[in-house]
């Protein structure tokens, strides 16, 4: 399981404010992610469309079930997967790994 960086990344041109696309946002006020990617791979590879995943909460208080889509990616909006560790385990309830989300 590998995570991106929320609300993508790639670097190049610097975020502009949306008002006036000629002017950079304020540095000093950093964008907030509104979600979190995951892609889920084996042998280095994406798994198959719609394998399903389910993320659990170190202290067990959250618990996210979602499927991937055809590049093997998960991507859950910020307000169901807060910051933590997470479990993550397959549709059989099988362990496959662990995340830190944090945005």
């Amino acid at each position: 399981i590998t995570t991106e960086e929320p609300g993508g990344g790639g670097g190049g041109t610097p975020p502009t404010d949306p008002e006036d696309p000629t002017k950079p946002t304020d540095p000093e006020t950093p964008e907030q992610c509104e979600d979190f990617t995951v892609t889920v791979k084996e042998d280095g590879k994406p798994v198959a469309k719609d394998t399903e995943y389910t993320f659990e909460s170190e202290d067990g208080k959250m618990k996210v079930t979602e499927k991937t889509d055809e590049n093997g990616k998960i991507v859950i909006d910020r307000e169901e997967l807060p910051e933590g560790k997470y479990t993550v385990t397959d549709k059989d309830g099988n362990k496959v790994g662990e995340i830190v989300v944090e945005y």
